[in-house]
């Protein structure tokens, strides 16, 4: 029997990178179809345009805010390759990646490339850059892990019924899940712990910023989940700690299956994760969620985006 070779496997893995995903949209599309098979188009439209006003004012909100502490990653992740740069400069490079890597589900790319052209202006290099990208997918993480873990250690019972196991279950895999974090933040505040892949290296963060990443997470997706969470009509009764939670998990689901915007595969968990809310009526504020908190950012970032090449390009014109 031939032994495989390593080229072999590597056809394999690239076969299995383009498939997998295309699986798991084929599931989620399967899951929302069967959980919206009955519900006319018409009824989940009208339900999306009859969330109030308040509801979507307050949704606008709580999604600026949400973009304003995304900010906070690169700001840290600058922090950690000891670059200082413009808060301005920050700011609008921050929003540009975030809203386009929200849209695309490639952060490593699509973010990583819009840091590059805004960075390595103010000398970055593209070293640095991929240790921010790294250090703002580790942050991201601890977030996920942390609300997911405390809605399953503090409020068991509702995020137990929608996954269908024994509360006690739910809860010890939340403590597990804060464990990993806490066993992530010692690890990180260890001085001096480089990791070299190649001519790349990777050192530990340090206390301070270690301690700082599962705050900025877990802010980030207490905003991110918030926006949703407004746009729920009355009958979900749903507390915010679990459902934070349940947006943690849908949101990991849809990062994972690298499905761009985890379209279909976030909604389906959801759906799956809130059997008590009138499907029409998730399913409007799904995509009432949609526009504001991915459509409206992409498209303003399109404009600042535009605005900065015009601004460098009329800049190098006049030297």
């Amino acid at each position: 029997m031939a032994v495989p070779t390593a080229d072999t496997w590597r056809a394999v893995a690239k076969w299995l990178s383009a498939a997998v995903p295309l699986v798991l949209l084929a599931a989620a599309l399967f899951i929302v179809h069967h959980e919206l098979g009955a519900q006319q188009l018409s009824r989940i439209v009208d339900s999306a345009r009859g969330i109030p006003r308040s509801a979507l004012a307050t949704a606008l909100t709580i999604t600026a805010a949400s973009y304003l502490v995304l900010s906070l990653y690169d700001f840290l992740g600058l922090r950690y390759v000891g670059k200082r740069l413009g808060r301005a400069g920050t700011l609008a490079t921050s929003f540009i990646a975030y809203a386009v890597s929200h849209t695309l589900n490639l952060a490593s790319l699509t973010g990583a490339a819009i840091r590059y052209r805004y960075y390595g202006q103010d000398g970055l290099t593209l070293g640095d850059v991929a240790r921010v990208t790294v250090l703002n997918s580790l942050t991201l993480g601890t977030g996920f892990a942390l609300v997911a873990g405390c809605a399953l250690a503090l409020a068991p019972d509702q995020v137990a019924a929608a996954l269908a196991v024994e509360p006690k279950w739910a809860r010890a895999l939340g403590f597990l899940m804060i464990a990993a974090v806490a066993a992530y933040v010692i690890f990180a505040s260890l001085p001096g712990r480089v990791f070299r892949i190649r001519s790349w290296e990777l050192r530990t963060p340090g206390a301070r910023l270690a301690l700082l990443q599962p705050l900025i997470g877990v802010s980030d997706l207490t905003f991110a989940s918030a926006v949703l969470w407004s746009l729920l009509p009355a009958e979900a009764k749903v507390d915010f700690i679990p459902f934070a939670g349940m947006y943690a998990l849908a949101s990991m689901a849809g990062v994972v299956s690298t499905v761009p915007a985890g379209i279909g595969v976030f909604e389906s968990v959801m759906l799956l994760l809130l059997p008590q809310v009138p499907r029409h009526e998730l399913a409007g504020s799904l995509i009432a969620y949609r526009v504001i908190y991915y459509v409206m950012p992409l498209l303003i970032a399109g404009v600042v985006f535009a605005g900065r090449e015009l601004a460098s390009q009329r800049a190098r014109l006049a030297s």
